[in-house]
Formats: C-alpha cells, structure tokens, sequence
C-alpha cells in the first residue's frame, strides 16, 4: 500500500498538502487536489484516516454530491454548519454528468462514511456504494422522495390567496435547462381553472448571472400581457424582470402581479419587496442530519419525508 511520502512525491506536492486533501482539512489549489486525486486512484491508496478508524468504523466525513450550486448555497451553508456541531465534514464534488458523479464517488468510497445525492444518481453509482456497503441519501430532488420539499404546496397557496384578482394572463417564465416540472404542472393546472390564457417563457441560462439578465430581458415581451400574473421559477429571475419592468413604468401589482420561487433574501428588500414561494430550508437541514444520523446507525427510516413550501405575500402582488 502507498504511504502519504510517496503520494507526495508522486504529485510534486507536500506530504501536508497531501493529508490535507485525504481529510478533508483546509484549502489546497485546484491543480493540487487534482494532481493528488489521480495519483490517489492509479495506487488504490487507503488513507491512514481510515487505518486510525478501523475499530470505530469513523472517519467523521460526509460526501455531497450535488448537479450545480445554483439554489443550493443556502442549504449547503445550513448543513454545513450543522454538521460541523455533530463532529463532521463535508467533501463536496458537483457533478454534472453521471461519468463525473461515478468517478467522484470512487474517491469518496476512501474516506466518507456516507453520501448524500442533491441529484438524481446513476444507477451505476448506487451500485458502486450498496457494493462498497456505504449507505446514502437521496435528498430534495422531485425524480426521488426520500426527503423531497413538495414545491406545489407554496404554488396552491398563492393561487387560493390570490384567486379574487383577474387575470386575462398567466405566465410562467423559466429557464431553458431548469428542471422544474412539478411546480409546471402546479402552475399550469392552476391556472387552467382560472380559464385564462396560459403562457410559457424560457430565458436563456449559461452562467450564474443568466437569470438575471433573462428575467430583465423577457420584460419587454411581457408589456403586452396586460392583466397578467406572472409566475418566475426562480426568484433571480424575477429580480431581472421586475427592473425591466420598473423602467417600463409597468404598474405593479394593479396590472401586472409578479410571483417569485426561492424567497432570496433579497427578495424583500428590493424597491418594491418580491412575492415568493419560501423553501423550508432550516427545517431540510434540520431533517438532512436526523436522517443521516440514522442511516449511520443502520436504522432504517421508516418512510420518506416531504416538507412544504408557503407563499410569502409582499408588494409584487
């Protein structure tokens, strides 16, 4: 077997650098922990974090792996947090391509206790943990329900507050790689009773700014849409879009009603304070580490989790 030395010699890095990437512990450059990665999987090395934790079976970390940060950062930082107060870590790896998640989680097998999936994951890589007897969650993705926040909860709300108002238009507004169906269906369905027309719109997203720009992009197209509500699946969406608005002179809400998804924080401090469909996130932290912990200690939990999202009513509508 390998030693920490010769890993370190081999990648042209310190034996400390080296530890460091094993446990987790610290900040390296990306060119290290690549560097040690691929000497790591060519020689098979098992990690003296392991060795040291043979009788209790430990090694206090947790694999996450997750298909983008994009909505995620919040729930990250609240798991995180949590955790830590528990005695772990996290390896975090985003992964967004089965290929990816398989090969990242070859490594993970090395050290982590457990993995958490914030994406739906490959069949092969399930495969590779129940094989390797290293147990995992599925957490708050609609193609599983393992601990799954129900976003038509918040969607059914808002339409029951607001079912009063009349609107000639319904509109929900997207990205073009955003997979969002149960809040589509949700909405869709909604606004179908409504017997109102119902509108689809997809804003372009390549980088993290997208979605604002998107937003403030489509708000000359929705100008002919008086009388509309308007639904954006994500509140950055709605942030671009109601300044477009603003500077069209757009009344708001009298005409146009604007309906974010996310509640941001900054969504109640802008010029005119955003409607939203809030996410539990403190509680699927809260609920994230309870089932962990169960799986750790081979309880099998007895049924799937679902929490609700609420309509967070402000000036937008």
């Amino acid at each position: 077997m390998a030693t920490l030395k010769e890993i370190a010699e081999k990648s042209g890095v310190s034996i400390r650098t080296v530890s460091r990437i094993i446990k987790g512990n610290g900040n390296v450059s990306v060119k290290a922990l690549q560097k040690v990665r691929k000497e790591l999987s060519k020689m098979e090395y098992t990690p003296n974090l392991i060795a040291k934790a043979l009788k209790s079976q430990k090694t206090g970390i947790i694999g996450i792996v997750a298909f983008s940060l994009k909505g995620q950062v919040r729930y990250l930082d609240g798991l995180q947090a949590r955790l830590e107060k528990q005695g772990y870590k996290i390896m975090l790896t985003i992964a967004d391509a089965d290929e990816m998640e398989y090969s990242a989680l070859k490594e993970f097998c090395m050290v982590c206790e457990a993995i958490l999936f914030l994406r739906a994951p490959a069949s092969a890589s399930i495969t590779l943990l129940e094989d390797k007897k290293i147990p995992y969650l599925l957490v708050n993705n609609p193609e599983f329900t393992e601990l799954y926040v129900d976003r038509k909860t918040g969607i059914f709300e808002a339409f029951e507050r607001t079912k009063h108002k009349h609107y000639d238009y319904y509109i929900y507004i997207t990205s073009q790689r955003q997979k969002d169906i149960p809040k589509r269906v949700a909405f869709d369905r909604l606004a179908q009773n409504q017997k109102s027309k119902v509108l689809l719109i997809k804003v372009r997203e390549n980088d993290l700014t997208s979605f604002y720009v998107g937003g403030y992009n489509v708000g000359d197209q929705v100008v002919k849409y008086k009388k509309a509500f308007i639904f954006c699946a994500v509140d950055r969406i709605a942030t671009g879009l109601l300044r477009r608005m603003n500077e069209l002179q757009l009344q708001i809400p009298d005409d146009y009603a604007v309906l974010g998804f996310d509640d941001d924080l900054h969504a109640q401090y802008m010029s005119k304070s955003l409607s939203s469909i809030s996410l539990p996130v403190d509680e699927l932290c809260d609920k994230t580490v309870l089932y962990m912990n169960k799986i750790l200690s081979g309880e099998e939990p007895r049924s799937d989790i679902q929490l609700l999202t609420h309509f967070v009513e402000r000036e937008t509508t």
